[in-house]
């Protein structure tokens, strides 16, 4: 079992993927899961240690409601 979202970085779209975790009751292995990426990926993603590139952009977008452009807020 993977473990649960810490916090989410500063850029809105870590905060949504946070909240859509969050939401959705998943640990960082679920999404990662759900998304395609490995839970390291997510992690980093959520942490704001990485910015998805815009295939991953796009994915979020469609199966998580997250807007391409809140990753660039």
């Amino acid at each position: 079992m993977g473990r649960k979202p810490l916090g989410p970085g500063k850029s809105k779209g870590s905060q949504d993927l946070f909240r859509w975790i969050q939401d959705k009751g998943l640990t960082f292995t679920r999404a990662g899961e759900l998304l395609g990426y490995p839970k390291e990926s997510i992690s980093r993603y959520v942490t704001g240690a990485r910015k998805p590139d815009p295939s991953a952009m796009y994915k979020m977008e469609k199966l998580a409601g997250i807007k391409m452009s809140r990753w660039l807020e």
